[in-house]
This record gives structure tokens, C-alpha cells and sequence, in this order.
């Protein structure tokens, strides 16, 4: 029996960061998202505050992204302050959200 609960927390939800390269090409980077699904007229409401507002409250960690050494980009506001201004990295985190809130089929990496 399915169990309701307001919200919930999804653990390494898969996605991809799509990165356009040079002539055109875009490139599929795997990576997964931690994400907590909030009630619809929570999500909405944070919508009318802004990206960075939504991104904070859903977004609970990542993996599968390295810093400019290679090693796991830790989860950390400047390291949130730069990704949230990177289009590939918020796109795939709302593409992630609307699937697993939706209960649409994860991609496969």
C-alpha cells in the first residue's frame, strides 16, 4: 500500500547535465540528484520567489559533478551559488524534480 506523506526526499534521482560544446555538439554528462517533493501549492508558491529559492528548498545534494581538480564538487553555498548560475545544471535539476514528482520514469544513465 502506497503511504502519503506531504513531502518526501528521493535519493540519487538519475539525470544528465547537457553541455553544448564547440560546432554544436552537446555532450551528456550522468549525474544524480537528491531532491525533496514538495505539496504542488508549496512548489508554486516558491516559484513566485525565484530560481534560487526553489533550488535551495529542493534540491538536498548531488553526485556524479567533480570541481576543476576532479574531486566531488562538495555541496557547499558557494559551490550552490555557482552551479545555480550554470543553465545546464538547473535545467536538469527541474527536469529531475517534474519526473519524480510526476512519477515519470527515470532516464538511464
Amino acid at each position: 500500500m502506497f503511504v502519503f506523506t506531504d513531502t518526501r526526499v528521493v535519493k540519487q534521482w538519475p539525470e544528465r547535465l547537457l553541455v553544448g560544446e564547440d560546432g554544436g555538439n552537446v555532450v551528456e554528462y550522468p549525474v544524480a540528484f537528491d531532491l525533496e517533493l514538495l505539496p504542488e501549492k508549496d512548489y508554486l508558491a516558491l516559484l513566485k520567489e525565484g530560481p534560487e529559492k526553489v533550488m535551495n528548498k529542493i534540491l538536498k545534494g548531488w553526485s556524479g559533478i567533480g570541481d576543476k581538480s576532479g574531486a566531488p564538487m562538495a555541496d557547499t553555498p558557494e559551490n550552490r551559488n555557482a552551479l545555480f548560475n550554470w543553465t545546464p545544471f538547473t535545467s536538469a535539476v527541474l527536469r529531475a524534480y517534474r519526473q519524480a514528482s510526476s512519477g515519470e520514469a527515470a532516464r538511464k544513465n
